[in-house]
């Protein structure tokens, strides 16, 4: 079912498309806040209140995903990092936002940093994504041991979090 053709949050975005000197495979767009200057340049993409998100679905959110350029920026507030357990974040570089200063609020909300992989595509090596965990699913396997014990190649789960503790030294 869908829960509604627009962002989870309180206020409306407009979706930028790259253009064509910026696109590499689809990637490069992004979203912004909606304002007088944005309206009738780029696509405006309606809100809904997360509580009203929780009433449709019938249950509360404990994992969110964010997968867009700085979308974190406007989707992660203090009472949503609150309620989470797990946090899937894909950081497409840093052309778009600080990842560093997100590293150290996601620390400071409780997080530890979980999972860090490559992407898999082959021209898309600035992509990583991150498993961000609260310290009670310590027991979760890390990268490594689940490409191994499911004996997942390489190629296709490229794990890069082998020394690293909480993500505080990504967060330097």
């Amino acid at each position: 079912a869908i829960l509604s053709p627009g962002v989870v949050g309180s206020k409306p975005l407009v979706h930028v498309a790259a253009t064509s000197s910026q696109e590499v495979l689809g990637y490069a767009s992004y979203t912004m806040p909606a304002t007088a200057n944005t309206k009738g340049k780029s696509k405006t993409i309606s809100a809904m209140p997360l509580e009203e998100a929780e009433k449709r679905v019938g249950s509360r959110f404990d994992v969110a995903l964010f997968d867009c350029e700085g979308c974190i920026d406007m989707s992660l507030t203090p009472e949503l990092a609150r309620q989470l357990r797990m946090i899937l974040w894909e950081q497409d570089g840093s052309s778009y936002m600080n990842n560093r200063r997100w590293y150290r609020r996601l620390i400071a909300y409780g997080f530890r940093l979980h999972w860090r992989v490559q992407d898999s595509f082959p021209t898309t090596h600035w992509i990583t994504h991150t498993a961000w965990v609260r310290d009670d699913h310590s027991s979760l396997p890390s990268c490594t041991e689940f490409r191994s014990r499911d004996e997942i190649p390489r190629s296709t789960l490229k794990c890069m979090d082998a020394r690293l503790t909480n993500g505080s030294k990504l967060a330097r």
